[in-house]
């Protein structure tokens, strides 16, 4: 599968209302100027060098919804101060077919938002968790969410499908790590 990269967006550390016309040039600098388009499979495209340790929360939305959610990002960050020193990074990707997919049967776009290890993420992502899924937004599986068993039924259609095959695959739990296990099982 291909993947597109177009734009990368960084906000300042703590953006307030006072920065307000400053995050609209942003936004506006971020949606039309691009670095030029790559095409290329995502293992080629997307690593970078990582100097830095940090925690990461990347979701997927709808693409259509793309503009929409920029907005309210710009509108939580004049609302809410979060002291972050790293880019929100944006990318879209074609819609896949796996049942757990961010991205099932639809065009998306993803957005990437990282703080420095060690510094206190929590208020941060749950604003972050609370936009995203207004824009019923997929967590990116290999980065931080909020999931529980409740959301996987709402979130993925095909959840129980892949549950009843996934019990006959690891029937004694091998690959059930507390995280799956928390997000797989009910208590």
């Amino acid at each position: 599968m291909k993947a597109t990269s177009f734009f990368h967006c960084l906000y300042p550390s703590s953006v307030s209302n006072t920065h307000c016309n400053f995050c609209k040039n942003i936004i506006r600098l971020f949606i039309q100027v691009s670095t030029g388009d790559r095409t290329d499979v995502s293992y080629a495209l997307f690593p970078t060098p990582r100097h830095v340790k940090f925690v990461e929360a990347e979701y997927a939305i709808l693409l259509e919804a793309l503009s929409d959610c920029l907005h309210d990002i710009h509108a939580l960050f004049t609302r809410r101060t979060h002291d972050v020193h790293f880019p929100i990074e944006c990318r879209i990707t074609a819609a896949e077919q796996g049942f757990l997919s961010p991205t099932r049967q639809r065009e998306s776009a993803f957005f990437a938002f990282h703080m420095y290890k060690g510094m206190d993420e929590e208020a941060y992502f749950d604003d972050i968790h609370v936009l995203m899924k207004q824009y019923d937004g997929h967590a990116h599986w290999g980065k931080m969410n909020r999931y529980h068993v409740e959301d996987m039924h709402t979130l993925y259609p095909q959840f129980a499908q892949f549950q009843q095959i996934r019990r006959e695959q690891d029937p004694d739990n091998v690959f059930l790590t507390p995280y799956l296990r928390k997000i797989f099982e009910r208590a």
